[in-house]
């Protein structure tokens, strides 16, 4: 071996310090990327918080789309009763305007007298069944 302007010689190789330094940066830089890559993959895992916030905020996205169907079926709930208080009224006018006409009539049987009605029991009986006539029809 001889010593020539910095640098070692011998028949095996030539060695140079900086070369030297770049071999000891590549092991240590070697012996460094198994903890590297293990850090790595830690970080790539969610941490407990991370899971806690995933996990409420599906709770939360699940109890959000559970409120829109509730909403949703009170709407079409709403819509349905007032569909169908629209045709009760309907039929209410349909049958106070069909009471009022027989009103009417009886009104006018015993005003005109069309039947010839000979005493006060007969009009009696005929305003009865009249009457039952006009809440048979209503209730129906």
């Amino acid at each position: 071996m001889t010593w020539t302007e910095g640098r070692i010689v011998s028949n095996q190789r030539t060695t140079d310090p900086d070369q030297e330094e770049a071999e000891q940066l590549t092991k240590t830089a070697e012996q460094r990327i198994p903890a590297l890559e293990h850090q790595a993959h830690e970080e790539e895992q969610p941490a407990p918080k991370d899971e806690e916030t995933a996990m409420s905020e599906q709770q939360a996205q699940e109890q959000i789309e559970e409120i829109s169907r509730i909403v949703q079926n009170v709407e079409e709930t709403n819509a349905e009763a007032d569909y169908r208080v629209k045709n009760l009224g309907s039929e209410l006018i349909r049958s106070c305007t069909e009471a009022s006409f027989q009103i009417r009539e009886i009104g006018n049987i015993i005003h005109n007298g069309e039947d010839s009605l000979s005493d006060q029991s007969n009009s009696d009986q005929i305003v009865s069944v009249s009457v039952q006539r006009l809440h048979i029809r209503t209730n129906q």
